[in-house]
């Protein structure tokens, strides 16, 4: 009997939350928070056959009842009571600031802890192909610079855990651009010590995500202007504060934290750019956008940029003439052939710039086109 009973117990534990859900679907918190699209049923049936029981699995998993409740319970399971963060990308810090771990080709935390500098040769190919690229670009008359996002730990380093040292010398990104100054006459903008002693006055990065904030994104900006020469009188006698506007959390997202930190804030610059009309707009090509203002009197920029450089769309859109700021996944030569830009910028952050090894060919290429 007792068997029968632990048996329908078990059973009935399988089943009930599916009617549960169900019945509270409408009141449930079913976003998702993840930077991927959950498996559909869709995939399911297009995977081939062999494959099918994995694909079914991982649809199972990401349309489990109650799957967002469960997952906040364990973090703040895992926050309240053990005083971590159960996730293999993000890492908790001190005063409920995230980081990212060392993830796919990004190691943000070997980064930090200068444990993957480059080698003499690598080195020597970057400022090769940069100079290449230069070169290239000044023959049709267009300026180039490079701008290197700086990785959240190192502006943030007071607030990594205690048992992660920071580099002792040179951080991989640091010894990059010592390299690159000493022997190429490249315009590399590193604003890593502007944001420290920046954020003084505002934080310049989200607690909850990667990236920089609208104020970070400012003082990047500026550094890049005052670099290339540019009229930076728009970001005179500006100051943060905040805004109104969702602040982004994506390793909040991926560590399901987002219900379980306390709120983080979001900022914009008082005073910037006032009574001037920037118009703004999005191509139909994905992740690209175009930009524009006829009142700056700014150079024409053309920027390739990752996902740091789209904060830095307003600000640059008011500093410069026509200007596009295409993703690097949605750059194709061919849409650019025809348009040449004064200034030609590549943004990349510091955790990825291996990107120099592999990318910098295909841009001398569409420079030399």
């Amino acid at each position: 009997m007792k068997k029968k009973l632990f048996i329908a117990a078990f059973v009935l534990a399988l089943c009930l939350p599916f009617p549960l859900y169900a019945l509270c679907y409408s009141s449930l918190d079913t976003k998702n928070y993840e930077n991927r699209t959950l498996t559909s049923w869709q995939d399911v049936t297009d995977a081939p056959f062999e494959q099918k029981p994995g694909v079914f699995e991982d649809f199972l998993n990401d349309h489990a009842a109650f799957r967002n409740q469960f997952m906040t319970l364990n973090a703040s399971i895992n926050y309240h009571v053990f005083g971590t963060v159960q996730s293999s990308d993000v890492l908790l810090g001190k005063n409920e600031w995230l980081f990212y771990k060392n993830v796919s080709d990004s190691k943000s935390l070997d980064d930090y802890q200068g444990l993957n500098l480059y080698t003499d040769e690598q080195l020597a190919q970057i400022a090769e192909n940069l100079t290449a690229l230069e070169s290239a670009l000044a023959e049709k008359g267009i300026e180039f610079a490079v701008l290197i996002a700086p990785n959240k730990e190192g502006v943030y380093s007071e607030n990594m855990p205690s048992d992660i040292p920071a580099a002792q010398g040179a951080t991989k990104a640091e010894a990059l651009v010592q390299y690159l100054k000493a022997n190429t006459d490249v315009t590399v903008v590193y604003p890593k010590q502007v944001l420290i002693e920046g954020k003084a006055l505002a934080p310049a990065y989200y607690k909850q995500d990667t990236h920089w904030n609208s104020y970070g994104a400012f003082l990047a900006t500026q550094e890049l202007a005052l670099a290339l020469d540019w009229d930076t009188s728009l970001f005179e006698g500006c100051e943060p504060v905040i805004s109104d506007e969702e602040p982004m959390r994506d390793l909040a997202n991926i560590s399901a934290t987002y219900h379980v930190l306390q709120p983080d804030v979001s900022y914009q610059m008082e005073g910037f750019a006032q009574g001037l009309s920037v118009e703004t707009w999005e191509s139909d090509l994905v992740q690209t956008e175009f930009t524009s203002t006829s009142e700056s009197g700014g150079p024409s920029l053309l920027m390739l940029r990752d996902s740091f450089g789209g904060a830095m769309l307003e600000y640059l859109a008011a500093v410069t003439g026509e200007s596009r700021i295409v993703h690097l996944n949605a750059f194709t030569q061919q849409e650019f052939s025809d348009w040449q830009p004064d200034v030609f910028v590549f943004e990349i952050a510091e955790r990825s710039t291996d990107r120099f090894l592999d990318y910098l060919p295909r841009l001398i290429e569409w420079a030399q086109g």
